[in-house]
């Protein structure tokens, strides 16, 4: 074995390993220098173990993971990286970071994450109440920056793989608001007429909200019925940009009545406008139309006549200021009224319960909520299918029905 040579600076001490690299006559000499004798010497094993060329791999390999960053370092240096996404999205990522993962591992060198601390943060959100959608949204982040740290070579093998997540139980048939026809008729009545189309857009197509307000004029085909959705704006912005996933972009049907309700809107006006504006001709904002438009509709929407006061005027972001009436979220429970608080996006949760409990095939609900995949809708919204349990159990019956079969006992 080689035996590294001390070298006495002026001020420090180091020792040098000479070793050739290359073969025959095209052979070079090199060196190594190391702070301590007892890295020298491993540094003369591994040449003998792997050669010039890995030794000096592994070597190298390893000064790297040495100094590997901060996860929050690093993943701050990833999000100002990441390609083709819009500002407010990458303002998004950087919050979700800072708020969920910064405390749990950001102290920790991106080289030192196990596969037990990723699944144990995923645990503690789920028992928080995060949703599943939100906890797989905050683990594709932290996946994301850990598949980077290993094409840089600070790991091996990302602490993100074959990680299972959380579920909790019943949490789709919780979280999910389904309006019957009749609450969505009692809900629209409610909705000031300017909002009607958006509200039926949403209900009767089932597109996304970024997708619906980032409709141009010329989007809409009154001759076909058909409405192209190839954009949306993003989620805490109003920057436009490409729709969530590739098969989001996709041409969807109106119906008649619906396409009676867009007609106003898209006849004498120019193709490039915004399909839906706010009276004054500005841009929707979700939080706006949300505490404006959409709480105040579903809270007359929840009041009869009698337990409605009309010099109230809460069932905006701020209930608690209201000096009337309860929380604008307490229907009184009277025959007529709505019974159910939902959201925007429940419109769309409606639209396809709709659809699937009038016997349209899955695929084609997944195709017109476009999903990345069926599989997406099927998770979703399967528990919405009961039916279907019995008709496979009663094709299985049919074919049975015609055998002779001899079951002992």
């Amino acid at each position: 074995m080689r035996t590294p040579v001390k070298y006495e600076g002026a001020r420090t001490t180091s020792w040098r390993v000479r070793f050739r690299m290359g073969e025959g006559k095209g052979a070079k000499q090199t060196m190594e220098t190391f702070s301590t004798e007892r890295e020298a010497l491993r540094f003369c094993r591994l040449l003998d173990d792997l050669g010039a060329q890995g030794a000096l791999d592994q070597l190298y390999d390893e000064r790297q993971r040495a100094t590997a960053p901060l996860l929050d370092e690093y993943a701050a240096e990833y999000i100002a990286s990441l390609p083709n996404i819009s500002p407010g999205t990458r303002k998004r990522y950087t919050r979700m970071w800072e708020a969920q993962w910064s405390p749990r591992v950001g102290h920790e060198p991106v080289n030192r994450l196990s596969r037990l601390q990723v699944s144990r943060a995923l645990v503690e959100m789920s028992e928080a109440g995060a949703s599943d959608k939100t906890i797989r949204n905050r683990f594709g982040l932290l996946h994301g920056v850990m598949g980077s740290a290993v094409d840089e070579g600070y790991i091996d093998v990302s602490p993100c793989r074959n990680v299972k997540m959380p579920r909790r139980t019943q949490h789709l048939e919780q979280e999910m608001v389904l309006l019957s026809p009749l609450d969505f008729e009692l809900l629209l009545a409610e909705v000031p007429d300017h909002w009607k189309p958006l509200v039926l857009t949403l209900a009767g197509t089932g597109m996304r909200w970024g997708e619906a307000v980032a409709l141009n004029v010329g989007d809409v085909d009154l001759t076909t019925g058909t409405i192209l959705i190839t954009k949306a704006v993003k989620d805490g912005t109003r920057d436009i940009g490409p729709t969530k996933t590739r098969k989001s972009a996709r041409t969807v049907k109106a119906g008649r009545y619906l396409a009676g309700a867009l007609a106003p809107l898209v006849n004498g006006r120019q193709s490039t406008e915004r399909l839906f504006v706010t009276p004054r001709g500005h841009e929707v904002a979700h939080r706006t139309f949300w505490s404006d438009i959409w709480r105040p509709s579903v809270h007359r929407a929840q009041r009869c006549a009698d337990h409605t006061d009309e010099a109230c005027r809460c069932g905006t972001a701020h209930p608690e200021r209201c000096k009337i009436h309860d929380a604008p979220d307490s229907p009184c429970g009277c025959p007529g009224t709505l019974a159910v608080a939902p959201r925007i996006h429940d419109l769309r949760h409606s639209f396809a319960s709709w659809q699937l409990g009038r016997g349209v095939p899955l695929l084609d609900v997944s195709r017109s909520l476009g999903h990345s995949t069926v599989t997406t809708t099927a998770d979703r919204y399967g528990h919405l299918m009961p039916d279907a349990r019995e008709r496979v159990a009663a094709a299985a019956e049919s074919v049975f029905s015609g055998m002779s079969l001899a079951i002992e006992r």
